[in-house]
């Protein structure tokens, strides 16, 4: 069953798809999101929750590029999600946990998966085997999860911003770049304004 597709051009749907230090703005620019199963709540699930559903949801995002005023189609890469929605009895989303899914088809959370391996000693001296080093490179490889996503509203920007032709137009010193600066600079305050509505 299909649940969501494409996104509202009204909206900008932001991910970090890497979990390293840094941080990156990766467009989203269409999702589809499917129900693999319908199930009881599984351990860890919110103690209110009375059904839980399991989602795969495939996304696309696009590698940044340097902006321009021309159609540009820059490479794009997908990545699947399995992860749980628990709902209480009105219906309503109040939790859900990251998924992975093993040989026999079925699934176990990234608790349960994080809880196995911080307390695995297959050599039986008493103490872990997995460092946390370990133990966070086989979770991230296992889940293969997005590091966060953000929604992006549209504000009304000032009449007096001019968009740049690229990034470049800001690096030199002339009358030109200090004219696009002060063009950025006069919309700051549409985009304060954006990001704190509720």
């Amino acid at each position: 069953t299909r649940l969501y597709s494409f996104l509202s051009l009204s909206w900008a749907f932001i991910a970090d798809v890497d979990p390293s230090s840094e941080k990156w703005n990766q467009p989203v620019h269409v999702y589809e999101s499917r129900l693999l199963e319908r199930r009881e709540p599984s351990p860890g699930a919110a103690p209110e929750a009375v059904d839980e559903l399991v989602i795969a949801t495939t996304m696309a995002w696009t590698v940044e590029i340097e902006p321009q005023w021309d159609t540009a189609a820059p490479p794009s890469h997908t990545r699947t999600l399995l992860y749980s929605l628990e709902l209480n009895s009105s219906g309503e989303i109040i939790g859900g946990q990251w998924l992975h899914q093993v040989e026999n088809g079925g699934f176990v959370t990234y608790h349960q998966v994080l809880a196995a391996l911080s307390g695995w000693d297959g050599n039986g001296d008493g103490a872990p085997d997995l460092s946390k080093a370990e133990i966070s490179s086989w979770m991230q490889a296992a889940f293969n999860v997005i590091d966060a996503v953000w929604v992006l509203r549209p504000g009304d920007f000032s009449d007096k911003f001019r968009e740049a032709y690229s990034g470049y137009s800001f690096l030199s010193g002339g009358p030109t770049t200090n004219a696009h600066l002060f063009d950025y600079f006069a919309k700051l305050s549409d985009l304060y304004e954006a990001s704190v509505q509720p």
